[in-house]
């Protein structure tokens, strides 16, 4: 994918297929400078594979992170812009197992975590707040009601740097699921209202990744009962 022009773009971005589904991703800063590298072993899912690497715009490298088949399996590395490091974790497949962080000058300081997920700012963050909002605002179609159909939708989405829900889609049904026409079309109005329900969540607090503010993929299920 690249951006039509560098003009109001802050970066652009290039994907490379190894084949059908494996291959590199790579962004560039406005001024041509490599950002980042990125390899997948299934682009279109998003499961890293090796080494994830970004680089500042000077040319100092910022992170090194390892992946295995989609986990952090490995050493992450962050630099500060003079090289000096800023935080060395090792995971072994996907949990952490240590780390520690360090200031400009090399020193230890207290640590906290690389990642930290969205917060829901209604009840106090808790998970439960998040699942009552769906609940209350999800609304069982008259059409599909009539049925007496049960469903649980599986919605993604984004929550983005301002902690604002953007890209909301509904899962498809599981491949190989056969049903008839008319409870095809009951699901398909079902997964409009999970969108519509999602859509309307209160905003959060953005996820943090190093201590600043970054996109984060979120994933709901909304349930739809007749009882």
């Amino acid at each position: 994918m690249r951006l039509p022009s560098a003009k109001n773009a802050d970066y652009r971005v290039e994907t490379i297929f190894r084949d059908s589904t494996a291959g590199m991703r790579r962004s560039y800063y406005a001024s041509g400078k490599l950002k980042g590298v990125y390899p997948y072993a299934h682009i279109r899912r998003g499961i890293l594979h090796g080494p994830k690497t970004t680089w500042y715009e000077n040319g100092q490298q910022h992170t090194k992170q390892d992946y295995l088949a989609g986990a952090r399996h490995g050493d992450l590395l962050v630099y500060y812009p003079d090289g000096q490091v800023r935080r060395h974790d090792v995971y072994v497949r996907g949990k952490r197992t240590q780390g520690a962080c360090f200031g400009p000058d090399g020193r230890p300081v207290p640590y906290v975590e690389y990642l930290q997920p969205p917060i829901y700012s209604q009840g106090g963050g808790e998970v439960k707040a998040l699942v009552q909002d769906l609940t209350r605002n999800a609304r069982y179609p008259h059409r599909v009601a009539q049925l007496e159909m049960d469903a649980r939708i599986v919605v993604t989405f984004i929550v983005d740097r301002q902690g604002k829900v953007q890209q909301v889609r509904a899962l498809d049904a599981k491949p190989g699921t056969t049903a008839a026409p008319i409870v095809d079309e009951a699901f398909r109005l079902l997964q409009r209202e999970a969108e519509w329900t999602v859509q309307h969540l209160k905003a959060f607090t953005p996820a943090k990744e190093d201590g600043e503010p970054v996109e984060y993929g979120y994933s709901v299920v909304v349930n739809f009962k007749t009882r």
